[in-house]
């Protein structure tokens, strides 16, 4: 049995399924997106696709077992099907490793290796895990001035925002790594007790910021910024290490710094992360279509192709760049 609830979202609509089967349950957060393609001057508007939240998420699994994971699986993929749902992107969590509940039934994919620091020990343990150079940066940056603070007003949440386009713009990111600011302010609104946003400043000047989310024990680093005139000062460096101390007052354990942007363990933004830890996840994901037939159709509409590729891009419908054909 499913109940959603959806409600109008810049990137979707957001669906919450719920599966229960006795004392057992599912739960699930998931985008709704619509998918627009035009047909012989036809719109083949009635059909949807489904991905999870940015970030790490994933089913939430209550007292599981293979049969309550195969019952799951067969109501959700009628329910797709009847809701004219094409496929689903699903990302799990690396830190409830919720994809080994599904590995033995859908194909799991493994992705690039992912950053955590470990709240459990002491401070200054913590600290001298950091690389040599990211300890001396962060002193460095003190010894000039860099002063941290929590935001406590919307206009500091404004200028992290700006701060935040910014560097997208700069790095020629891809829209799904845009939000608007209503979301930045939402966020930190209806989750004011489970998330902070941190930000670096020269004096009064905000130099950069990190949106931080904490629940049970476990903290996250959500989006992060900085404005490129001041990168040698280092304020995300030095905002990490006052996440750490904050972390650690909330009794956190872990305190997740996601991975980089792409497998290659050379990726510039997985390095930055990975001086600060010793400790090293894996991150999964699976992709589901319900629809072949319509998948296909997509597919070949968009690349005017009758053949596969050997992109592994997800779903392939959607995918902006070059294709290479096999």
């Amino acid at each position: 049995m499913y109940k959603s609830n959806e409600n109008n979202s810049f990137f979707g609509q957001p669906l919450l399924i719920f599966y229960k089967n006795e004392k057992k349950s599912i739960l699930m957060p998931i985008i709704k997106r619509k998918i627009n393609v035009n047909i012989n001057n036809k719109t083949l508007d009635n059909y949807y696709d489904l991905i999870s939240p940015y970030g790490y998420s994933g089913p939430i699994v209550n007292n599981p077992n293979d049969v309550l994971i195969k019952k799951f699986l067969s109501e959700f993929n009628k329910y797709c099907a009847l809701n004219n749902y094409v496929s689903l992107f699903l990302r799990f969590n690396p830190i409830l490793n919720n994809q080994i509940f599904f590995e033995n039934d859908i194909q799991i994919t493994k992705r690039n290796k992912i950053v955590g620091i470990n709240l459990k020990e002491n401070y200054d343990e913590i600290f001298n895990q950091f690389q040599k150079k990211k300890r001396q940066k962060i002193r460095k940056g003190i010894k000039q001035g860099i002063k941290i603070e929590i935001a406590s007003n919307e206009n500091q949440i404004k200028k992290f925002w700006e701060i935040y386009n910014t560097k997208m713009n700069e790095k020629n990111s891809k829209k799904e790594y845009f939000f608007p600011f209503n979301y930045f302010k939402k966020l930190l609104e209806n989750l004011n007790e489970n998330s902070i946003l941190l930000i670096a400043k020269i004096g009064e000047k905000i130099i950069g910021g990190s949106i931080f989310i904490f629940k049970d024990n476990k903290m996250h680093y959500h989006l992060s910024a900085s404005l490129n005139e001041f990168k040698k000062y280092n304020p995300i460096t030095i905002i990490i290490n006052e996440a750490v101390k904050f972390g650690k007052r909330k009794n956190c354990d872990i305190l997740l710094l996601g991975g980089g942007n792409s497998k290659d363990e050379n990726d510039t933004l997985y390095l930055f992360k990975k001086d600060f830890s010793t400790i090293f996840m894996r991150y999964y994901t699976a992709n589901l279509i319900f629809n072949k037939e319509i998948y296909n159709t997509l597919i070949n509409i968009k690349f005017k192709k009758n053949e596969f590729t050997n992109n592994n891009f997800f779903p392939l419908y959607r995918y902006e760049g070059k294709i290479i054909w096999q």
